[in-house]
């Protein structure tokens, strides 16, 4: 699944590397790593402001 709203998605792989390259930092930024089943939860809080930076985690 590929989806971004900041990205075109021909920009997918080099944001990859990207990520890749600096994982450390990026996950210095995520406040919330959580289940599908919690989504409706955190994305009402993340559209509140509760939340900066979520992660929808498949393997947790």
């Amino acid at each position: 699944m590929l989806r971004s709203f900041y990205f075109p998605k021909g920009d997918y792989a080099a944001n990859l590397e990207l990520l890749r390259r600096e994982r450390e930092r990026y996950y210095a930024i995520v406040d919330a790593t959580f289940r599908l089943d919690e989504l409706p939860e955190k994305f009402a809080l993340f559209a509140a402001g509760g939340l900066v930076k979520p992660l929808l985690a498949f393997d947790i």
